[in-house]
């Protein structure tokens, strides 16, 4: 079993120690983000992939992590990054934490909820719009994952 701590020295020696990883928002000591990675934990990864790529309309980029971990990694620019993992110390759950991913429009967003159910997952909470924050709602995806869609106010 890959431990947390091995996979993030993983990702160091996967970007080498003079180019700082794409997927992390740390400059120096200072975290620009209170969230620098998150992995999305999934039984079927190719499903999982699947899934993500269809309801938000993005390509994951597939990369092994310590050699035999497969993800999935979410498009980001200069901020949070994340994956899709297929991970031996993690498994798929509805229950804890939760994370919101960004739907960027409020198009993407009903678009993404429109499709969920074709695409195997479910939506658990509609659309709520939460004032100045924006909107969002809550799925279940095809692991079994409860995940947030978020949309900042005026997207």
């Amino acid at each position: 079993m890959v431990s947390h701590a091995r996979r993030m020295l993983s990702l160091s020696q996967t970007f080498g120690q003079s180019t700082p990883c794409p997927y992390s928002n740390h400059k120096g000591d200072t975290i620009m983000n209170a969230v620098t990675w998150f992995e999305i934990p999934a039984t079927d990864f190719d499903r999982a992939v699947r899934f993500y790529e269809g309801l938000l309309g993005i390509t994951l980029e597939r990369m092994l992590f310590g050699g035999t971990e497969p993800n999935g990694i979410f498009p980001s620019e200069n901020g949070v990054g994340g994956a899709v993992a297929f991970v031996p110390y993690a498994k798929p759950s509805d229950e804890g934490a939760v994370i919101y991913l960004n739907a960027r429009t409020s198009e993407v967003l009903d678009r993404a909820l429109a499709q969920v159910e074709g695409l195997g997952g479910a939506v658990v909470m509609p659309k709520t719009d939460i004032g100045p924050m924006g909107k969002f709602a809550l799925i279940r995806d095809t692991e079994g994952n409860r995940v947030g869609l978020h949309i900042a106010a005026g997207a």
